[in-house]
């Protein structure tokens, strides 16, 4: 049935289920208890699946058996997803793998797709499509963390459509999706631009030179004075955060770090503390006062100037903020251009004192600070064209912004439509999905012919390998778990049972499957050892009937 997630797909295509037309696995458990260094091996990670293909620059390694590499090893053309995320936006990112490294396996927040009867290209459209609309997102359960599951991402339903049909999606989709990447990365560069032009026109407006007055050996023009920043205003720390009040105090509200960003003072999450009358009064704000953010995190963050236009009467400010107030001689509009400029040149930061996580300015070193002094008419003149500019500037960043989504969209229109038939014009000559997806039958499974083992239950490494019956590919859970048990060289733990027989624990079907099917078979295929308690132990009853 056709819905918003499915819609209806031309009569030569086949809606299945994604186990339909390839093998899905998730990845290995990753122990770092158990890391030995021997059969060390690299693995791709859902934090090593971006959007743009993978990011191979942290690519880290942990023990692989050489069986457990036959299983978890990938190759071209396989499609791995990130099988969590915390975003439901995020959830089923794709990429499709192509031999970047010679010996790579994946681990298990990774999901892998190996495609049967559908071209890597095209599924990794329709799981891109799935991802960015967050269908996937919608699939996955989990609170705070979601989670896909193999078993959930292998029920999805898929649209199939004829091979031939498939190859020229694949073109279509690459063509239009270069051009819609060249078209990003020449917004990329213009708005990067717009960036460099605020930096520009900040440091104009503070008398510094730039590519427009590039006058070497001066830091303003000659009509201007420099004095200590002491001297051009009035410096204030804010109060200490206090939580008593006294009899002579009120709770006002005041402004912290957080409340100030670069020209802009935020007021939809006000805290409040008591304030005296005295208190008050020192520590109120008027219109035209400049708030500096004394203390940060974040280096580049220290000095974030905001001007206080009267927007609440009867505002205060704490300790980790420090309040200019401009002298007669100083225009506050133009005080706060010189303040923007030292946050984006790198002034404030270079004053800064303390540890790397919470470094701060102190009201004594800023006092220091040189402040370029134009007769006051000049300043005037030089807020209002940098206004000016300024808004033109942030007028032409929104307008890229708006066109880098509207690039985001298409990418979603595109996918939608490659995976929904609407993308080209249909051929009566292909060959019909139903026919191909008979003729190429079930997918294979992804299980090595024969098992090899050379690892205890532990994972650590142990004897000799030894060779143990051919496994293949376990329908039922019942016939998972007698293979899980049958393989083991020693008896398994109910943990390490649930792993190898690749339950997903977050599916809470099918853990209650797995567990229904281990009553049963404990005394015909299963045998507990010890108490059966949680720290039971499984191993095979040897005849048992194969």
């Amino acid at each position: 049935m056709a819905d918003r997630d499915h819609p209806q797909i031309p009569t030569s295509w086949a809606r299945v289920r994604i186990r339909d037309v390839g093998t899905v696995r998730l990845g290995r458990q990753r122990s770092p208890a158990k890391q030995t260094g021997v059969s060390s091996t690299p693995y791709i990670r859902a934090g090593n699946i971006t959007w743009k293909g993978f990011d191979l620059s942290e690519l880290l390694e942990m023990d692989f058996t050489p069986e457990e590499r036959q299983l978890f090893a990938l190759r071209a053309g396989d499609i791995v997803l990130a099988e969590a995320s915390g975003s439901a936006g995020q959830v089923g990112r794709p990429a499709v793998w192509r031999d970047e490294t010679s010996i790579c396996c994946f681990q298990n927040t990774v999901i892998r797709f190996r495609p049967h009867a559908v071209l890597p290209e095209y599924a990794e459209g329709v799981f891109r499509h799935y991802a960015l609309s967050g269908y996937f997102g919608r699939v996955a359960k989990g609170i705070g963390l979601l989670h896909l599951g193999a078993r959930r991402f292998s029920d999805v339903p898929f649209p199939v459509p004829p091979i031939a049909e498939q190859r020229r999606i694949v073109v279509s989709l690459e063509e239009r999706m270069a051009d819609l990447n060249e078209g990003r990365a020449l917004l990329n560069t213009a708005l990067s631009a717009t960036t460099r032009q605020v930096w520009e026109i900040l440091a104009a407006a503070a008398g510094e030179p730039t590519t427009d007055r590039p006058e070497k050996g001066l830091s303003h023009p000659t009509n201007w004075a420099t004095v200590q920043l002491d001297a051009a205003g009035e410096l204030t720390l804010g109060k200490a955060l206090n939580r008593r009040k006294r009899t002579d105090s009120q709770f006002r509200p005041y402004l912290r770090v957080a409340n100030i960003q670069e020209d802009e003072i935020l007021w939809d999450d006000l805290k409040e503390m008591p304030f005296s009358d005295e208190e008050a009064e020192r520590y109120e704000l008027l219109p035209g006062d400049i708030l500096l953010t004394e203390a940060s995190g974040s280096p580049e963050h220290l000095g974030r100037p905001a001007m206080y236009r009267g927007e609440l009467p009867g505002v205060g400010f704490q300790n980790h903020l420090v309040r200019f107030r401009a002298s007669a001689d100083v225009d506050p509009d133009f005080a706060l251009l010189v303040f923007r400029h030292y946050l984006r040149s790198g002034a404030f930061r270079s004053l800064a004192r303390g540890s790397t996580s919470l470094g701060n300015l102190s009201r004594s070193r800023l006092a220091r600070l040189p402040f370029p002094l134009p007769p006051i008419d000049e300043q005037r003149q030089i807020a209002a064209k940098t206004g000016a500019n300024l808004d033109a500037t942030e007028a032409q960043r929104e307008a890229i912004v708006s066109a880098l989504r509207r690039t985001d969209d298409l990418e979603g229109v595109l996918l939608a439509a490659a995976a929904s038939g609407k993308l080209l014009p249909q051929d009566d000559g292909d060959e019909p999905a139903e026919a191909l997806l008979a003729r190429l039958g079930r997918p294979p499974s992804d299980l090595p012919a024969t098992k090899t083992l050379d690892t205890d239950t532990n994972g650590d490494m142990g004897t000799p390998a030894e060779e143990v019956r051919a496994v293949t590919a376990p329908n039922s859970m019942a016939e998972r778990v007698r293979a899980a048990v049958l393989a083991a060289k020693q008896p398994l733990s109910l943990p390490e049972l649930c792993q190898k027989t690749s339950v997903d624990i977050d599916d809470v079907g099918e853990l209650e499957e797995f567990y229904a099917v281990l009553r049963a078979e404990i005394g015909k295929s299963v045998r507990v050892i010890g108490n059966q308690s949680e720290n039971a132990v499984l191993e095979a009853v040897l005849d048992a009937p194969r």
